[in-house]
Parts: C-alpha cells; structure tokens; sequence
C-alpha cells in the first residue's frame, strides 16, 4: 500500500502538522484534552476522505450523504475513504463500532473463527480439532498394555436433580460411577452423597461410565 503524507495540517487547533503513515496499520491517536486529536482523526484525515469518496459517487446518491468541508492542509496523499464513528454522536446502537456500522465486523468473526488459534484456558496448550476415532487411537497408543478406564464429570444441583440425571445415565447404559475417587454401583449412591447435603461425603461430584 502506498505511504499517505499529510504536509501543514492546520484544521482548527492544529498548527503545521506533518507526518506519514502506511496504510493497513493500526495507529492510536492520543494526547492531553486540546491537543487536536478529534481535529487530526475526524477534521482533517477523515473529512478528505469522505469528500473525496462523496465526489465519486452519481449525484443522486450524493444527496444521500454528509458533505465535509475540505480541511486546511497543504498537502494530503493518497486518500482512501474513510468511516469514523464520533463518540460524541448519537449513534444507534450506542455500542456501535466503525466495524458494525461498515459490516466488517461479520467478516471479522468469520476471519478469526477460521485463522484463529484455540488454546485451553487452564494449561495453555493448543487445543486440536479431533474425532472419536482419532481420540480413541490416541488413547491406546499412549496406554497400549495398560487398563484404562475413562469418565466424564457429571453436573448437577441437588437431589431432584441428581435422580434425573441418575436416570438418564441408566437409560443411557451408565452403571457405575466414581464417587471421591472409589468406584460404586450407581443405584447404591445416595443424593446426600454427591450434594454437599451429607457432611460426611468427601466429594460433591460425580464421574461415570459405561460398563
């Protein structure tokens, strides 16, 4: 992309301001109030680009759009059309973004959904898209020779809970569970057990699996 050079900018508070910047980076504006960062943004390098992009449309359309002045600069190039979003307006939704307004922000998620890089949030590790099949070869090339047995934590929040769940895990072909750390029957564990309910339980969770 070509580098934009801004020569003798002097939009309101803006006093002979030159500088060059490439296009496609991500700049911060910032300084003390009165400084003429909304003057530099908005007046100056949004305001051309706008007026540039207005010309270029049919005059049907142009009666459609805000016309900005051409601001006080010597030398402002290229120019590509800009869109901004005044904080100071009354934008609807208030929670607007230059990229919600521009429809970029659909294409935005869809980028970073398909380059984005998962990572679990407890280890830190890259988390990888696998299938049952690959799942399970994995698990016995790494335990080949060894009894395993694998189980998944089971949610719930007091008894009348816990007997719905008790039932669909039968139905399901659950029998036994693992109940702070010891393997019972699962029609032998009492709610009290796995609810807090019981002081003398030292677990609150269930893991079950099939038989």
């Amino acid at each position: 992309m070509l580098q934009v050079r801004l020569r003798g900018a002097r939009t309101h508070n803006l006093r002979d301001v030159s500088l060059d910047f490439q296009q496609g980076q991500l700049i911060a504006v910032v300084g003390p109030s009165g400084a003429g960062k909304s003057s530099l943004a908005f007046a100056t390098l949004y305001a051309e680009g706008q007026r540039r992009f207005v010309e270029s449309v049919s005059t049907y359309a142009r009666q459609f759009l805000e016309r900005l002045s051409r601001p006080d600069v010597d030398e402002l190039e290229p120019v590509p059309a800009g869109s901004a979003v005044d904080p100071r307006g009354a934008v609807r939704p208030r929670r607007a973004t230059v990229a919600s307004l521009t429809d970029i922000a659909d294409y935005a998620k869809s980028l970073w959904a398909h380059l984005a890089e998962r990572r679990c949030a407890a280890c830190g590790e890259r988390v990888a898209r696998v299938s049952a099949e690959s799942a399970a070869d994995e698990v016995l090339r790494k335990f080949a020779g060894r009894r395993v047995s694998l189980s998944y934590r089971v949610t719930f929040r007091g008894a009348e809970e816990f007997l719905g769940v008790r039932d669909a895990l039968v139905a399901d072909g659950y029998r036994r569970v693992r109940v702070a750390g010891e393997q019972r029957d699962l029609d032998e564990v009492r709610p009290s057990e796995v609810t807090g309910e019981d002081e003398s339980a030292p677990c609150s969770a269930a893991r079950a699996w099939r038989r």
